[in-house]
């Protein structure tokens, strides 16, 4: 029964200590709104800051960003804050906008890709109108060339084979497409 008390206690105390924490950084409760969550944690808008905390079990994660924290990286979605709290890491990012046009774009991408046997990896480089029958005036050439900027800034932050891919893109409120989901960069560094 003691073990059990203590065990509840534990639970309590943990999660004042969370609160807490929140409450030191400016942030009350009810300004957190699920987002949704993933295999290594669960993000949440704050209130209308234009930012996201993402709680997450993910070491590498944490570590790509605090290595980075309080950079303008272009390309990568701003990171504010990165801390720990208890066994879980905190990581405070830039809220970016995924626009439905992405799916569509980066599918309209990898397809004109596809058909000469590229991948992303071979943007760097590419004549986009003459080997990818992109014309200049396209939307699309301005979405490839954001992903030849993504592609290129992740290569020189160490990434060996960065993971793009639409679900870890968005627009941030200046229409920069941006990636975001550091845990994808740390994997690959």
């Amino acid at each position: 029964m003691k073990n059990i008390i203590s065990e509840m206690f534990s639970f309590i105390k943990e999660e004042q200590t969370k609160d807490s924490y929140l409450r030191s950084l400016g942030i009350d409760g009810d300004d957190l709104h699920y987002m949704g969550s993933g295999e290594f944690g669960t993000a949440y808008t704050i209130g209308e800051t234009g930012k996201v905390l993402k709680i997450t079990s993910s070491k590498s994660e944490y570590d790509i960003a605090k290595s980075i924290v309080g950079e303008d990286i272009p390309s990568v979605a701003k990171i504010y804050h990165a801390d720990i709290v208890n066994d879980d890491y905190y990581i405070i990012v830039e809220l970016l906008d995924q626009d439905s046009e992405i799916e569509n774009l980066f599918s309209q991408l990898m397809g004109a890709l596809d058909d000469i046997g590229y991948s992303i990896a071979d943007l760097p480089g590419t004549d986009l109108e003459d080997d990818l029958k992109i014309t200049s005036d396209d939307e699309l050439t301005k979405f490839a060339e954001e992903i030849t900027d993504i592609y290129s800034t992740l290569i020189r932050m160490g990434v060996q084979a960065p993971d793009i891919s639409a679900e870890n893109l968005g627009y941030d409120n200046k229409g920069n497409l941006k990636i975001f989901d550091v845990d994808d960069i740390a994997m690959h560094r």
